[in-house]
């Protein structure tokens, strides 16, 4: 395999800028006029598809730097983005303390909360699937 020169190069990128999908007899013609075979031809406007592709993908994605520089929010929005914040989750907690507790748990310092339900509506002998299902397995 051999380089391309800059003739061959130019050739083909420029015709690239009008079509990016030559047909048969483009692709005949550009191997007549570059002296490349069909086949090299074929695999450079391959390859110089993905590599415009991924171009335009770099483009339509900039890095998360080059979005904080070129895009910094004004002090006056941050502000009414940070009241509207605090208003939803002031209006989230009243919500939450109006709903009843309905189970118990146990916090990271070991307190128990309070319940409405008690333990022994879990470990009463007939109230539970629980306790039927070991009786019976400690029968066999």
């Amino acid at each position: 395999l051999q380089p391309h020169s800059l003739a061959q190069l130019a050739a083909l990128e420029s015709f690239f800028k009008t079509n990016q999908h030559p047909s048969r007899e483009e692709i005949q013609r550009l191997s007549y006029t570059t002296e490349l075979s069909e086949t090299s031809i074929q695999v450079w406007f391959h390859n110089r598809r993905a590599k415009a592709r991924s171009q335009d993908r770099r483009r339509s994605v900039p890095s998360m730097m080059t979005q904080s520089r070129t895009q910094s929010v004004p002090e006056s929005v941050m502000r009414a983005q940070a009241l509207h914040a605090r208003s939803r989750l002031e209006s989230l907690l009243d919500a939450a303390q109006a709903l009843p507790q309905r189970r118990s748990f146990t916090s990271l310092s070991g307190a128990s909360a309070t319940s409405s339900m008690t333990h022994s509506a879990f470990f009463s002998p007939g109230s539970s699937s629980l306790s039927s299902s070991s009786s019976s397995s400690s029968s066999s």
